[in-house]
């Protein structure tokens, strides 16, 4: 899929200020890509599924989109890592993201989005509310 047509996917589920969020952090992925390339690893981040990735991080999370019709195997496990489930502790979901981009550089995509998502919501000063900001400092150690 290209750039655009993922931005018209999402478009199309997101509301407007979902929609803006998940813009705000395909960019941040994409400049953050420069920092998890290493040619003497396998970690290869590709600019393109890191920021479609960015732009379809809170699709399964967020909109009633059907799982596992959309795309290619890869891109579906990464959003399906990113993807936190109701009942799921949000310490443990960022740990595991973490541990599967440590352990199988396949769900790098997956730790840079996470990571651009985590500034995002940190950038906000109008909607991080005390309790967010909390939520979010106790996650830092989870994710690096």
């Amino acid at each position: 899929m290209t750039n655009t047509g993922m931005f018209e996917l999402c478009r199309l589920y997101y509301d407007e200020k979902t929609m803006e969020h998940a813009e705000r952090v395909a960019d941040e992925a994409k400049h953050l890509c420069c920092f998890f390339y290493s040619p003497l690893t396998y970690i290869s981040t590709d600019i393109n599924f890191v920021y479609q990735l960015g732009l379809a991080h809170d699709l399964y999370e967020d909109t009633n989109i059907t799982r596992g019709v959309w795309f290619d195997e890869k891109f579906e496990k990464n959003l399906k890592l990113l993807t936190k489930e109701k009942n799921e502790d949000y310490n443990e979901y960022v740990g595991n993201i973490h541990d599967m981009a440590k352990d199988n550089p396949e769900y790098m995509p997956a730790y840079i989005v996470k990571l651009a998502d985590m500034y995002d919501h940190f950038a906000q000063a109008d909607t991080l509310t005390e309790k967010l900001k909390n939520k979010y400092v106790a996650a830092i150690p989870y994710l690096i």
